[in-house]
């Protein structure tokens, strides 16, 4: 039988009376708590509407931590003490939730609660697998030099700081996660697919072989293609951004970076003092 230390203070189930102080811990960090942030902002904290429970907990009476209880099980600036309190309140409903995310070392103290009573856990991923090993195994491989590839990961690492910023706008702008996934859809899908990451643009149709041409992500992927030495045939009659891949990757993150970071800062403050 599993014996959890009591906790020095009551979880509270929390409600709209609450909805600023929670708000006001996940603005402490609002990358990392983008989803129970956006969660509240579109649907208040009443069960029914949220689809999950908000609990609180906090000492003094006053509220520092936040654990989000619904298909999945979020910390949010959970203490020591938050998570010894949540792991209770949650082994005392019994487990209605399929995964527990959130910051690691938070997830790993709150399940090493759970884990006894609830069982294994299907997969445990303190740090998410990067798609290279993924590769490597199914037999893809870096043909370029070593200078190249890493300057392939550099790329990366500035196009996912650039999807951050991004995702972080779209999130603070949508009312809802429902206007999330339209935007997705009506944005990305055309973008992915008019673009020579499955296709040679030289076999499109005049319009969209022109659109890919100039669409950022045939500049990415012929860009990280050609770093990592498995380039493809891009037609000697390209667009300039598919002639110099490298640098037309680079420039579009940076152009993308100086519009969106300003744009999102000046979003959340008008979300947070409006």
């Amino acid at each position: 039988m599993l014996r959890v230390k009591p906790p020095s203070s009551a979880v509270r189930l929390l409600d709209e009376r609450d909805r600023g102080a929670v708000l006001a811990i996940c603005d402490r960090d609002p990358v990392t708590n983008v989803f129970v942030s956006s969660r509240v902002r579109a649907l208040g904290l009443e069960p029914g509407r949220l689809g999950a429970q908000m609990w609180g907990h906090g000492a003094g009476g006053r509220l520092q931590s936040l654990c989000y209880s619904g298909a999945n099980l979020v910390p949010v600036a959970a203490t020591p003490d938050a998570v010894v309190a949540f792991a209770d309140r949650a082994l005392k409903q019994g487990r209605r939730c399929s995964s527990v995310v959130g910051p690691a070392d938070e997830v790993q103290a709150l399940w090493a609660l759970l884990r006894p009573r609830w069982g294994p856990a299907r997969d445990v991923r303190p740090v998410q697998p990067v798609m290279v090993i993924s590769g490597l195994i199914v037999g893809w491989r870096i043909q370029g030099s070593v200078p190249d590839a890493l300057a392939a990961f550099a790329i990366l690492g500035l196009l996912a700081v650039t999807m951050l910023w991004v995702g972080t706008l779209v999130g603070i702008l949508a009312r809802s996660p429902d206007v999330v996934t339209g935007i997705a859809f009506l944005i990305v899908f055309p973008l992915t697919f008019i673009a020579s990451t499955f296709v040679p643009v030289a076999g499109l149709p005049t319009g969209l072989r022109q659109f890919a041409e100039y669409n950022p992500i045939s500049c990415w992927s012929a860009a990280i293609r050609t770093l990592f030495g498995n380039p493809t045939a891009i037609p000697s009659a390209a667009a300039w951004p598919l002639q110099h891949p490298v640098v037309s990757s680079v420039l579009w993150c940076v152009a993308l970076i100086a519009v969106v970071v300003p744009a999102t800062l000046r979003a959340y403050r008008w979300r947070t003092t409006g």
